[in-house]
């Protein structure tokens, strides 16, 4: 191994050049801490040559702040001989300013090539800073997580979705204790509302270390629902995975209460809104006012008007209704309706109008006024029937009436007949006279008398058209057959009826009905003589049983399927039997191999010497109808449902762009009224739109006839639109709904992710911030402004000493004058009086931190408003004193007189000793029983009293 070669170099040399090469300054003092030695470095480091040092005492560089500190440790280096001694202080550079070194600082006086104590030390000023920043990083991170954990509801989880952290807000809206949901998933608050794809969406979309934003619906542990409007953002390693998800919510559930509050009501005047533009009958809405000529002005109208009128909606709209008025508009039935109007009250006429092509025709219409929430009338609705063709049939129907050779007449619930037609006296032989002033009954044949009436006062219950047969009397006393076709009885009590003649039809039919009753094909009788029950062949292949079948009553009900079907059948038999009323119902059976079908079941009672012998009646199978028409029923209910439940502004154009629909929501939505918008060319009334989006959006929706959903922007209302435009062989139907809040809250998501301070407006507790040093407002949230009164510029314009009383500042001033660290903490809490702009003091609950806002040294605090529970409990303090003097008198007062009673009542047994003095002793008795009974009144006195205030 060959030596390393010595290079002749002086070693004082080398050393020195070694320490003027590093990075650290080398100085050495003396005893009494004065520069005897600094290398060259220490210019580049602190500035100072070592002339300029030489001699110099390194106190008079050190920091005022440092400077004790700094001695001690030199002092600690003379007691230590050879030990080396770490101190980090500021050190004032040539030109006045300071930087922060690191020293080393060893005491090598008694070594004899040295003599003195040997300072290393460097600049460790950027060090300092960066560990400033920390801490205020730290500090004002900290204090934006006390913000946000007291303004919104916080969860952490693992990457496996493991509860980590809740704060209280998730423990007070889940109603879970924080036991309970550490160490759990969120399935434990999961309400089984959204879909399984939605949860995976969710869970894909912060699995690949996006964000995701949503509404969620959850799951108290009570079992109650609320909503919250979330925000997950996952925490990512150095790979880019998560290692920790944090969710950030907020209670929406009241929101989305009104949301559905107002989806409902949306969906009512939807429907109402449906039934006016589509009914029949004519719609014509009027302006309340303006009864004197020319009369109130037409604000709306519906197709239904135009078809009867001819008329289009643009022609009517601003005019008066008498526009329709002619020479045969009947001025009785026009004064009748004016006298109504003066008084606010709804009138039905008939009269005589003319359309726009100058035809007449007749009208029955009902105008109505509404009111508004003040109960002012601001309308009249007008509904409207044309009338024409029955007007023409009432005239046709006076002819046939009185023409006709088959009987028209109309019946009162009276039993008697109010008007009759010359047939019915030719063909009963009586005179008109005779037969409206004698009861109905007498010219019914005796033996039908009882089931027509019974008959006549079931079916007059109902609301459709009956048919009944009977034999009458005539005058000559001949049978005649007639068959009765007849109306419900109207509000009036009439009964609209028309007979035919069916004697010769009746003979026949009876020959008839004896050969098909004799068959029985479909059919069954009941015997009510026998009390027998027969079945056909065919109701038996109806019921799937065998041809040996034996019915009765009792097995014949056990068929039907619903227990109510069994009453209802056996009370129709009973009317059957009893009042002779006929039934026709359709039920459903269990057959006898099980299977479920609908039939057509008829009865028609027999009766003998106005006694019911048998009941015969038929079966028909009608399951596949009865079926297809419960299919057709659902289908058209689920079709309604669907039409119904169409939340969003709606618009339709035709090919030419002319307005056709526009819905209530699309007037809110684009603040356009119909009156505005139907009827005109769509770029007429929107001509602010033409070369936008959404004009772009629906050309191409009409040339490539496919639906198209986008969103755009319109200027003049400064709103944000998500709109679904579908073409079709009519034009264009266009969807649409205003996402403009929604756009806002995406903006501000966005904002917040770059500055958690924005959680600070959100918090529903008054806070603010302010300037140490000038204790003047630097920023203050909403809930601060509503709660003081002042507005956000006033705040800003004011010190925290404005919101004091003026005997408070003295002791806000000790709170803030306090300098040293053991006095100043980073946070205080405490309850102070705050004086509001109206003058109205409150005691408030204060927590603060510091906080460095925009480069300033400030505090942010929250304010819990806590002037309820101060004054409960005072009021609760001032009782307790009330109290403690009853309590008092109790214990002292009472014992006087107490003290005297007991002990003259051993003298009084002792009579022998105090025989003499007896009377004395009981008068002293009495004084003191007196005594007491005055402390007792006394104590009864106040207790009351305390009682009292304390109600």
């Amino acid at each position: 191994m060959i030596a390393p070669e010595i290079l002749p170099l002086n070693e004082d040399v080398r050393f020195r050049k070694l320490i003027e090469s590093g990075k650290e300054g080398l100085s050495l003092l003396n005893k009494f801490f004065e520069f005897v030695f600094s290398a060259s470095s220490c210019e580049r480091i602190v500035g100072w040559s070592s002339e300029d040092l030489l001699g110099l005492p390194i106190t008079d560089l050190i920091h005022y702040e440092d400077l004790e500190f700094v001695t001690n440790s030199l002092q600690d280096t003379l007691t230590s001989p050879g030990s080396t001694i770490t101190c980090v202080f500021r050190f004032k550079q040539k030109d006045n300013s300071f930087i922060w070194i690191e020293c080393l600082m060893t005491d090598m006086l008694d070594d004899t090539d040295v003599q003195a104590i040997v300072c290393r030390y460097s600049d460790v000023t950027e060090k300092k800073k960066s560990a400033k920043m920390l801490l205020e990083a730290n500090t004002e991170l900290h204090a934006f997580r006390f913000a946000l954990d007291e303004s919104a509801i916080v969860a952490v989880t693992d990457r496996k979705g493991i509860i980590k952290h809740v704060n209280d807000n998730f423990c007070r809206i889940s109603k879970y204790e924080r036991s309970e949901l550490i160490g759990k998933d969120h399935r434990i608050i999961n309400s089984s509302f959204h879909e399984k794809n939605f949860i995976q969406t969710l869970w894909r979309t912060i699995s690949n270390g996006q964000i995701w934003k949503g509404e969620l619906k959850n799951k108290a542990k009570d079992g109650s629902f609320y909503w919250v409007d979330t925000t997950i953002v996952p925490f990512l390693d150095d790979f880019g995975h998560p290692y920790k998800y944090v969710a950030i919510r907020s209670d929406i559930s009241q929101r989305k209460l009104m949301e559905e509050k107002s989806r409902i009501e949306e969906i009512r005047l939807r429907l109402l809104e449906s039934v006016i533009t589509h009914t029949k009958d004519a719609i014509l809405i009027t302006e309340a006012e303006s009864l004197i000529e020319p009369g109130p002005r037409i604000l709306y109208v519906n197709e239904a008007f135009t078809k009867m009128t001819g008329y289009s909606s643009s022609e009517v709209i601003g005019k008066s209704p008498r526009l329709l008025q002619g020479p045969k508009t009947g001025r009785t039935e026009l004064k009748r309706l004016s006298e109504a109007l003066r008084n606010w009250h709804s009138c039905e006429i008939t009269i005589a109008n003319y359309k726009k092509s100058g035809e007449e025709f007749w009208v029955n219409l009902t105008v109505t006024p509404v009111a508004n929430e003040s109960g002012w009338y601001t309308h009249w609705i007008s509904v409207e029937r044309d009338v024409t063709e029955s007007r023409k049939l009432e005239q046709e129907y006076n002819q046939i009436f009185d023409l006709a050779p088959d009987i028209i007449c109309t019946v009162g619930l009276d039993g008697y007949f109010k008007k009759i037609n010359p047939a019915m006296s030719e063909l009963l032989e009586y005179s008109r006279d005779e037969l409206l002033s004698r009861p109905i009954v007498k010219f019914i044949h005796p033996q039908d008398q009882v089931r027509i009436m019974a008959e006549l006062e079931i079916k007059n219950k109902g609301t459709k058209t009956f048919y009944f047969e009977n034999r009458c009397i005539t005058k000559s006393g001949q049978v005649k057959w007639l068959a009765w076709t007849s109306t419900p009885a109207t509000p009036e009590g009439l009964i609209f009826t028309v007979a035919k003649n069916i004697t010769d039809k009746k003979e026949l039919e009876g020959l008839l009905n004896k050969v098909t009753r004799m068959a029985g094909i479909g059919g069954w009788v009941i015997d009510l003589i026998k009390s027998t029950i027969y079945w056909s062949e065919v109701t038996k292949e109806i019921y799937e049983v065998k041809s040996d079948y034996e019915p009765n009553m009792q097995r014949g009900l056990d068929f039907l399927k619903e227990e109510s079907d069994k009453i209802l059948i056996t009370r129709r038999i009973e009317l059957a039997s009893e009042k002779g009323i006929s039934f026709d119902m359709e039920l459903q059976i269990v057959t006898a191999n099980q299977n479920i079908k609908w039939v057509r079941v008829i009865g028609e009672p027999e009766f003998e010497n106005n006694r019911c012998v048998r009941i015969r009646g038929s079966f028909q199978d009608i399951d596949i109808r009865k079926r297809s028409e419960l299919l057709a029923t659902e289908a058209l209910f689920e079709k309604k449902l669907i039409l119904e439940s169409i939340g969003d502004a709606f618009f339709a154009v035709d090919k030419h762009w002319i307005i056709n629909y526009w819905n209530n929501k699309a007037e809110k939505v684009l603040q356009k009224t119909k009156l505005q918008t139907k009827g005109f060319n769509l770029w007429d009334v929107f001509a602010g739109s033409i070369g936008s989006e959404s004009y772009i959006k629906y050309h191409q929706a009409i040339k490539t006839n496919k639906a198209l959903h986008f969103e755009d922007y319109y200027p003049p209302l400064k709103k944000w639109y998500e709109i679904s435009a579908y073409p079709s062989a009519n034009g264009l139907s266009v969807y649409f709904k205003d996402i403009t809040e929604r756009k806002k809250r995406i903006t501000a998501l966005a904002e917040s992710e770059k500055n958690y301070s924005s959680l600070f407006h959100l918090s529903p507790l008054p806070m603010w911030v302010f300037d140490i040093k000038s204790l003047a407002f630097l920023d203050v949230n909403e809930a601060a402004v509503k709660k003081y009164g002042y507005q956000r510029e006033e705040f800003l314009a004011m010190t925290i000493m404005d919101i004091r009383e003026q005997e408070d500042i003295g002791k806000v001033k000790d709170i803030l004058s306090m300098k040293n660290t053991s006095q100043q903490s980073l946070s205080h809490q405490g309850i102070f009086r705050h004086k509001k702009k109206n003058g109205e003091l409150i005691h408030v609950d204060i927590q603060s931190n510091l906080i460095r806002y925009k480069g300033v040294l400030g505090k942010i605090i929250i304010a819990n408003d806590m002037t309820e529970n101060f004054n409960y409990t005072r009021k609760i303090e001032q009782q307790n004193i009330k109290f403690q003097e009853i309590a008092w008198i109790q214990s002292h007062v009472v014992r006087a007189p107490l003290a005297r009673i007991m002990s003259i009542v051993p003298m009084l047994k002792n009579s022998e000793d105090f025989g003499q003095e007896r009377e004395t002793l009981l008068e002293y008795l009495l004084i003191a029983s007196n005594e007491l009974d005055e402390v007792i009144k006394t104590i009864s006195k106040k207790t009351r009293l305390a009682q009292n205030d304390q109600i």
